[in-house]
């Protein structure tokens, strides 16, 4: 007996536009639930499933369009490839608010365990989400911004005990970090003015060269 591609063919694709419907389905539900939530929630999965739907469909949504047509007008391949995409969105952990804290809560828990760091999800996302961040991160990786920032957050008499280091090596800084050392300002992580954002740009690499090259 001759085997019937064509048949087979159909019944994958009726199987499949009804998988895809399911998966479609459950992704816009999760997609509106992060819209309500806002926030920082949005720049992991949603960011992605939303670059994806915007270049596939044209929308914020993943369309069923192609999971009512008749089987015979449906190309397989690119059915295929919808679901693969709806299916990677819902695997990944922060396609869901309990997903989200949970991998938030492990990311804070590994910055503590490396750098000493203790930070609130909400806290390290504000860090990362940072201009100021980002710039650290741009010039000297996204491991050494982090140091620089575990670094920054020593007291100011701390930070004061390697001024001379930075003086000695690089004296054109150093009138500059005298004055933000001794104007009684914390130098924080946190809320750290535009005046020390600019100085700390230019002297947390000399300032804190013993910590960066011990990155493991």
């Amino acid at each position: 007996m001759q085997y019937d591609y064509e048949k087979e063919r159909i019944k994958r694709i009726i199987k499949l536009q009804k998988e895809y419907r399911r998966n479609a389905k459950l992704a816009n539900s999760r997609l509106a639930a992060l819209e309500k939530r806002g926030g920082g929630i949005l720049r992991f999965a949603y960011a992605g499933a939303i670059h994806d739907t915007q270049a596939l469909f044209g929308t914020n949504r993943f369309s069923y369009k192609i999971s009512s047509m008749k089987p015979e007008d449906v190309d397989l391949r690119q059915l295929s490839m919808f679901n693969t995409v709806a299916k990677n969105f819902l695997e990944d952990n922060t396609s869901t608010y309990k997903g989200f804290v949970e991998t938030a809560q492990k990311r804070v828990n590994t910055i503590y365990e490396r750098y000493g760091i203790r930070l609130t999800p909400e806290e390290a996302q504000q860090i990362f989400e940072d201009e100021y961040f980002r710039k650290l991160a741009d010039s000297f990786g996204s491991e050494t911004a982090m140091r620089m920032i575990a670094s920054i957050k020593k007291s100011k008499d701390e930070l004061a005990k390697e001024i001379p280091k930075a003086q000695k090596q690089h004296r054109a800084y150093g009138d500059m970090v005298v004055e933000i050392a001794a104007d009684g300002t914390p130098l924080t992580a946190q809320d750290i003015s535009p005046k020390e954002k600019r100085i700390l740009m230019k002297i947390a690499k000399f300032i804190i060269k013993d910590a960066v090259h011990t990155v493991p």
